[in-house]
């Protein structure tokens, strides 16, 4: 699927490690099947890219289907960490994630933005350190779904560190989303 030039794209390497690498034991023939009338069908060759409508429709009914127990915000985000995990499966994602914890949270967040546009064509964000301890994210686009960036976050900085830390979504207005970062220790 190819768009227009202003059309968000996310690209078929990022779907296909997440979708048929890390989520490949829990998708369902039926879900295969939904996924395929959304518009991803995993039985034929990933497409260079997707639509992000195309990407998030197929996000929304993997986290209904996968943890149906789970509100769908609960959902996402879990699909958002799987996402960073996706990422680690890659050659490029582990020699990145081999860099960034050598610089620690403050300064691998500077970098987000180059991070991110390895898997679609419409991310940029900024990184304002607020305190010692405490970062605020902004992210131009995060679609209908933020709580699935705030899994991303939540899980680079759980392989980036080995810890926990506090995301929580400060301001999302439909499209942009700010968040904030408690780092811990």
């Amino acid at each position: 699927m190819s768009g227009s030039p202003t059309e968000h794209l996310v690209y078929g390497h990022t779907i296909d490690k997440l979708f048929n690498d890390v989520l490949r034991d829990k998708l369902t023939p039926e879900l295969r099947e939904a996924l395929r009338q959304k518009g991803l069908d995993l039985s034929q060759p990933i497409l260079p890219a997707y639509p992000l409508l195309v990407f998030a429709d197929c996000l929304e009914l993997t986290a209904r289907h996968i943890y149906p127990h789970l509100p769908l915000e609960a959902g996402l985000r879990t699909l958002g960490e799987a996402q960073v995990d996706a990422f680690l499966r890659t050659l490029i994602g582990r020699a990145t994630f081999s860099l960034l914890k050598m610089l620690g949270p403050r300064r691998a967040f500077e970098r987000i933005t180059s991070i991110w546009r390895n898997g679609n064509n419409f991310v940029q964000a900024r990184v304002r350190e607020v305190s010692r301890d405490t970062l605020e994210v902004w992210v131009n686009e995060v679609g209908r779904q933020p709580d699935s960036i705030l899994g991303i976050l939540q899980g680079a900085l759980w392989h980036l560190t080995g810890k926990s830390h506090h995301v929580r979504m400060e301001h999302y207005d439909g499209h942009a989303c700010t968040y904030v970062i408690k780092l811990n220790g």
